[in-house]
Formats: structure tokens, sequence, C-alpha cells
């Protein structure tokens, strides 16, 4: 243990006004234990990775009275409940504030005690600045916030080393309008949407910008549209699913794959019975995937989504989302890269990841097929692939070109619609910059009154023989 002497008193002293540069802790006449670091610290929570539209709103600071009323007064007639991250000193002076915002229904966590800026603390500065923060809290309040945030919103690894000693994780945000920049109340809105998906944690100061308050009954009516309800980080994380107890397809890199015979489809053979398949590769945001589900929903179709690991990495919520609609979900590399380019090694690399990572976003293991990026197959990597423990390399006989912005939509629909037979297996994409949203419905009405089913390609496989890639009946 290292001792250290520190006051509250003097720390409060040293404690600059809202705007000014605070300095952290540097006097004190009672003394602090700070443990030597021992506790294995973790990443900031910049986002809740949870399956529910739930956005976290989060505030930085204190303003005066007057604009602290209005704010809570907006939150109130909007019936929002936010995460308040308030300043130890603030705490101290104004304890009838804080006690209302509790009141309201709000949460109060941790701003450190001189609301400093992480990146230049020391581990002992940056323990002293959030231990007696909650010290304060304790007293002042009879709370024991487990959240703390910088003024900034950034983070170091110092302030996590700090946190994690004291049983605590460090928040910072994935929506950060910067409205200290002087946005106006629709500029803040515009970048809350484009950053927004579930588990979002929006970061606004309620000391810089008073169009903050403006923007309150904006940013509700925005995210209703999309689906969205704003709460508590703590109300968010209600619904955390991900834990590390999972199972995976226990994928394993194989040297000797030469003997290896891999089952390549490119299209069913249904004998003319009408069934095909509908199939989505790549990643997209959640405004982009969300209208994709509500469409296959509208028309009780259920599709096989081939989707790129380094995305589900990213938000893993997103691949929940959709085997939550009873969709499945299935492996198409970590980071697109055309297979034939890879090294065995490389490419094994990149199918047991991406497999890892839909496992661990679905908390099951993902069907075991792989889309190569691009359609692109040779058979050195096909066994490469399948010398993992992948079943089956999925192809398609209708490349719809959707990803392709220079064709018009109306050329796409009809290339899909024309090359569609018994048995395909219909290649599409659910990219942001794509013709997905403007040539889906269509499809799946047309096939529909074509007298079509649309199946899952795993129910396909257990039903039906199928052609190669080289069109040889299998």
């Amino acid at each position: 243990m290292k001792k250290l002497s520190y006051t509250l008193l003097s720390c409060m002293l040293l404690a600059g006004c809202a705007g000014e540069e605070a300095q952290p802790v540097t006097k004190a006449h009672e003394k602090i234990m700070i443990p030597t670091p021992s506790k294995k610290s973790v990443e900031p929570i910049s986002q809740v990775k949870i399956p529910e539209k739930l956005i976290a709103l989060t505030f930085n600071g204190l303003a005066d009275d007057g604009k602290m009323d209005q704010l809570l007064t907006e939150l109130k007639a909007n019936n929002i409940t936010a995460t308040f991250f308030i300043p130890g000193i603030e705490v101290a002076e104004r304890p009838d504030l804080v006690k209302r915002i509790l009141a309201d229904g709000h949460d109060v966590e941790n701003n450190t005690l001189n609301f400093v800026m992480p990146e230049k603390l020391t581990y002992e500065e940056a323990y002293l600045e959030i231990s007696l923060a909650n010290k304060v809290m304790k007293d002042k309040l009879g709370i024991e916030p487990n959240l703390v945030r910088s003024r900034s919103g950034d983070s170091s690894s110092n302030f996590e080393q700090a946190a994690a000693e004291l049983g605590m994780q460090v928040v910072t945000n994935n929506i950060n309008p910067k409205d200290g920049d002087m946005q106006s109340a629709e500029e803040i809105t515009k970048y809350a949407k484009r950053w927004a998906k579930s588990g979002s944690i929006l970061e606004l100061n309620t000391y810089l910008n008073d169009e903050v308050i403006r923007a309150i009954p904006m940013l509700k009516k925005m995210f209703a549209k999309q689906g969205y309800e704003m709460t508590t980080i703590k109300e968010a994380m209600k619904h955390a699913y991900l834990t590390d107890n999972y199972k995976t397809n226990n994928l394993n890199y194989a040297e000797d794959y030469k003997d290896v015979q891999p089952n390549i489809v490119k299209r069913f053979k249904t004998n003319g019975k009408k069934e095909l398949a509908i199939t989505f590769d790549d990643w997209s945001s959640e405004e982009t995937l969300t209208k994709v589900l509500n469409i296959l929903r509208e028309h009780h179709v259920k599709a096989t989504f081939f989707l790129i690991g380094n995305g589900v990495h990213t938000s893993p919520q997103l691949a929940k989302q959709i085997v939550d609609q009873g969709h499945e979900v299935a492996n198409h590399s970590y980071a697109h890269d055309d297979s034939t380019t890879l090294t065995p090694k490389r490419l094994q690399e990149s199918v047991i990841k991406t497999d890892k990572a839909i496992s661990y976003a679905i908390q099951k293991p993902g069907n075991r097929m792989y889309r190569p990026p691009y359609g692109s197959i040779d058979n050195k990597s096909a066994q490469a692939v399948t010398a993992t423990g992948m079943d089956y390399i999925i192809l398609y006989d209708v490349a719809s070109f959707d990803w392709d912005m220079t064709r018009s939509s109306k050329k796409v629909l009809n290339t899909v619609l024309d090359k569609g037979q018994p048995g395909s297996i219909l290649g599409m994409h659910i990219l942001d910059d794509s013709h997905i949203l403007t040539v889906l419905p269509t499809i799946l009405e047309t096939y529909e009154e074509r007298g079509y089913q649309f199946r899952l390609v795993s129910d396909m496989l257990e039903d039906y023989d199928y052609y190669t890639n080289e069109g040889d009946d299998r």
C-alpha cells in the first residue's frame, strides 16, 4: 500500500469553476491509503451491448440552478430518465440540487472530485479523484457510485486502473455531438441520429450549451421514430446478455487439407418445387438492418445472413437481433478479403475468428456455412476453409449486384426477378449504400405472387441435393 496525504477541503479549494481547467487533487491533511495496482483494468464502456433498442442518455457536470431547472423540467415533461455524471465538489456544494435529480428518477454517478481531464493523471491522482468523489456522494447522498467518467468523457490507462482498484467501470460514449462547439439543437439531433444503435451512450454536457435543453424533445422524437427509447445506463445494462459462457463450433487450424472434399453449394435441386433461399452478405448500420428486418417480417420471410466478423465484433447486438427474429447467421470472413488471395493459414484464421465473433454475439454456435467474399473461391481455398470444420461453402446462382450504385434499381430488380428459378439462392447485401431497401419489397412480393416460398439455407440443405459450383449434381 502506498500512503499519501490529502484533505477533502483543500481538494475542493483547488477545483476550478465550470468551463475552467480544473486541477487534480494535490494537497491534504487526512491520510488516504492508495493500493498498489493489482487488479486487471477493463476497457471503458462506450456502449451497452444489448439487442433492445435503448439509448443511454448521459450528462456531464452541472449548469447553474436556472439552467438545471429548465433541463430537469424538460426531461420530466418528456418522461425521460438519464444518468448524470456529477463532480464530487458539486455534490458537496449543491447537495439539494443533486437530491432533486435523484428524486426525479435519474441516476447519479462519479464525474471525479474536481472535474478533471484524465490524460495526464498519475495513477495516484486518478485514484484520489475517484475515491474522494465517492466519499462525498456517500456522505452527502447515501449512494455508492459504480460508474465513473472524466470531464472530457475520454479515458487513460491510469484512470482505468484506478477505477478497477475501486471496483468501478469507466464510461465513455459512442455518441458525442461535442455540444461545447455550440452546435444548434438541430445539429445535435442530426449527429445523434447518424451514430445511434442499440445500447448507444449519448454524452451531453449540462453547462456548455443551452441548446442541449432545446434538443431534449427533438432527440426523443427522432429516436422514437427510429424505434429507440432513452433511459439510464443502469436500466440499459439490465438487458445485457453477453457472457463468456457460450459455445463455438470449435473450428481449428489444419495444415493438412489437400485430401479434404469441400461441399460447395450454388443452387438446390428442388425438382421444380417453387422454393428458394434469399441470403444477405456483409454488414450495415442498425438503421439499415432494422429496415431490412422489418421488410422481411412484413412478408413473413426468413433469410440467411452471412456476416463480416469485424462488424459482428464491434456491434454483436445486431447479430443477436437477426437471430432473435428467426433468421440464421453464418460466416462471411472477418475483413471481407478475397479468399483466393489469402494464404491458407490467414484464410483459416479469418474463418475461425469470425466464427468466434458470431458465437459470442448470439451466445451459441453459428451455422457451419461459409460464404466467400465476392463469391470468389477456388479448390485450394475451399479445402482450407472446409478443413477448419466448416460443413458447406454457400455460393449463389442469382447475383443481384444491389451493391453497385452505378446500376439503376430497375436493372438490379430485373436481374433478380429474371434469373431466379426453383432452388435458386439469391445473393443480396445489407450494405448502407446499396439498392437493398428499394428493391427488396418488390422482390419478395413478386416471387410470392409467382407461388414461391422462401426458406433458410440450412433447411434447404436438409431437404434437397444441390448443384456445385461447376453445376454437377450432388
